[in-house]
């Protein structure tokens, strides 16, 4: 009898995803006409037919690329839900949409026609006019790293409240008492969340929030740039005990543009991150951040999706995970400093 050829042996001849694969066998967008033709010469040397080959089932994940090339959270979450799917039998289909895109959106039906996937997962921010247009199926739907204020749909996202108020506790307990937020809370809802739990921090403390010490209104990619942060510091009229960064990447790229600058971290600065992603210990000196426990959030995406596919579960279910605070380098017990020698 004839071996049976799976989309895993096209993937490993050619060194490619077995994503790539089933999306070149089943024409959609999005792959090169190069690849698309190499996947189909394979397949047909190797004998494979989607008649006689026993596949997945499939979960249909939609993101955007650049939550997908973020490879310190949202690539290191598909990562993880595609390696723990695969051992319960299904497969991972990816699509990359533009965010809020009426072509995307209009594409939505004859994805899920083709795909006839079991599930839908959300990967990150992205609109929620492609979230009611994937709803309309009907199909199990959970969003991971972020929720939707004004739609029904199942959600796994970390207790950022909680978080960077227990970090900020941290902080002041050590002798910190000014501090600057660095996020752009307008692209990102967890972002917002802990922006949110910061100022209120503030409020809760009698303490002054100081928006000068802040950047808020700049995107992603901004704050992620040192060489921008130079130039935005130099510009700042005074900088704070600490910057509180919304995600470990903000913070690696403010420890070195803050070091081109010679400023020492922490000596005259504390720097603390957010996510605990592999960065946080790259940077020099460590970071001390939040952990977000990623591999637990991709673990509970998929045993909520799952559960909806096996048992047609219809109630929706917001899940928000504790986080925990990792002591780095980058952040010093102020209250325990000698007291600087007076100058003769």
């Amino acid at each position: 009898m004839a071996k049976k050829v799976y989309l895993k042996d096209i993937a490993n001849k050619l060194q490619i995803s077995q994503n790539t694969v089933s999306l070149a066998l089943r024409g959609m967008p999005g792959i090169k006409k190069s690849t698309r033709e190499k996947v189909l010469q394979t397949a047909k040397e190797l004998g494979y037919s989607r008649t006689n080959s026993s596949e997945m089932n499939t979960i249909f994940l939609v993101t955007t690329m650049d939550n997908s090339t973020d490879s310190y959270f949202y690539s290191y979450l598909q990562q993880t839900i595609e390696d723990e799917l695969s051992k319960s039998g299904y497969k991972l289909v990816v699509t990359h949409f533009t965010n809020d895109s009426l072509s995307d959106i209009m594409q939505i039906p004859k994805l899920l026609k083709q795909i006839e996937p079991k599930g839908v997962l959300i990967l990150g921010e992205i609109s929620e006019s492609i979230c009611l247009e994937l709803l309309k199926s009907g199909l199990p739907t959970v969003c991971i790293g972020f929720y939707y204020p004004n739609i029904p749909v199942d959600a796994v996202i970390e207790d950022n409240i909680g978080g960077m108020n227990s970090a900020l506790n941290y902080m002041y307990n050590r002798g910190y008492r000014s501090f600057g937020f660095i996020g752009d809370i307008h692209g990102y809802i967890s972002i917002w969340e802990r922006w949110i739990s910061f100022v209120g921090f503030f409020t809760e403390n009698n303490l002054k929030y100081d928006s000068d010490l802040c950047i808020i209104n700049e995107a992603q990619k901004n704050i992620c740039n040192a060489d921008w942060l130079i130039s935005h510091i130099k510009l700042m009229p005074s900088l704070p005990d600490a910057f509180i960064c919304a995600n470990d990447q903000i913070a690696a790229n403010m420890i070195k543009a803050l070091h081109t600058l010679g400023y020492n971290i922490p000596g005259d600065i504390g720097i603390l991150g957010y996510d605990n992603s592999e960065i946080a210990n790259l940077t020099i000196p460590s970071l001390t951040t939040i952990d977000t426990f990623r591999t637990l959030q991709g673990l509970v995406t998929i045993k909520i999706i799952l559960d909806k596919i096996k048992n047609d579960d219809k109630t929706i279910k917001r899940v928000v995970l504790p986080v925990k605070l990792i002591e780095g380098l980058s952040t010093i017990d102020l209250t325990a400093k000698e007291p600087p020698l007076a100058n003769i």
